[in-house]
């Protein structure tokens, strides 16, 4: 059932935004929704269904979410930098905008009326992954390892929020850790995988497999609605790893993408050290666990 309150989405024109804000739409959810100007703009019929568009600069000072804020109960945090141009430029960008700007708005909540804090992390920070077929899946409990600037980042800004709302009585945080998720209009590495099939390009992908987990991108506005539904116990902090029951390999998901682009997946199996040989002739190794490697999660 629908909160009386409204949920402040940030980040509602992205891909999972956007689809998070016509899902809670459909329940009847009442919505406070931030787009970044000169960003992605909001799809022209979710813009028509939504009467509280706000449209914010790249950073905002605490006393400009305290504006946003009032009237909120509920805040789900999705805006943030996954991907960047230009590698020497990436580490700034990302710390600015996945730990800067989550911290200046986690203060800013709690001085509000907020009484939940969604925040989608990203599975990077329990680790990329390793080359084998299989590997022990992630869990809750590991040691965080991220690597690379946005893992980091990402990590950084959970740290932050458990240490401020560690406050008495503040609103209950949640953090996700999904991994890749996938569904209409995918991006990032998927949507260059589904390019390369539409070009007909045979893919290349490890003859002894891999294990992957995956989210679909419904599942995970599934875990989320219900999330919000829930009662709110105030200053409970939770860390949840969301996931498929299934997990995927390369080869699977390659076929999926093809079926969803209209094209037939050309798939060539080659024996997984060459693979890798290759890849680090042309040093692509982290790219070469990125989409070949195995990253499984504990599955509850």
């Amino acid at each position: 059932m629908a909160q009386s309150g409204k949920i402040l989405i940030t980040g509602a024109a992205g891909f999972v935004g956007s689809a998070l804000c016509r899902h809670l739409c459909q329940q009847g959810y009442v919505l406070r929704v931030l787009v970044r100007r000169g960003g992605t703009p909001l799809p022209e019929d979710l813009a028509a269904c939504l009467d509280d568009v706000v449209t914010v600069a790249d950073c905002l000072s605490e006393t400009s979410w305290e504006n946003i804020l009032v009237g909120v109960d509920r805040v789900v945090h999705l805006a943030g930098r996954a991907h960047s141009g230009g590698q020497f430029q990436a580490a700034d960008l990302y710390f600015r905008d996945n730990l800067d700007v989550t911290v200046s708005l986690a203060r800013a909540v709690l001085k509000s009326e907020v009484k939940q804090f969604i925040f989608v992390s990203t599975i990077k920070v329990n680790g990329e992954g390793v080359l084998q077929p299989d590997h022990n899946p992630y869990k809750v409990s590991d040691r965080p390892r991220p690597e690379g600037a946005y893992a980091i980042s990402k990590w950084r800004a959970e740290q932050e929020l458990d240490h401020l709302f560690r406050r008495g009585g503040a609103p209950e945080l949640i953090i996700l850790r999904p991994p890749m998720i996938y569904g209409d209009a995918v991006k990032g590495n998927l949507a260059f995988l589904q390019k390369w099939l539409s070009w007909g390009l045979p893919l290349p992908v490890p003859a002894d497999g891999n294990r992957r987990s995956l989210l679909a991108l419904d599942n995970l506005l599934e875990i989320m609605t219900g999330l919000l539904s829930e009662r709110v116990r105030a200053g409970r902090s939770k860390l949840l790893l969301p996931c498929d029951s299934e997990d995927w390999s390369t080869q699977r998901l390659a076929k999926y993408l093809a079926l969803k682009a209209g094209c037939r997946a050309r798939i060539l199996a080659v024996p997984g050290p060459l693979m890798f040989g290759l890849m680090a002739i042309i040093k692509r190794n982290n790219f070469f666990v990125k989409l070949y490697g195995s990253l499984r999660i504990e599955k509850e």
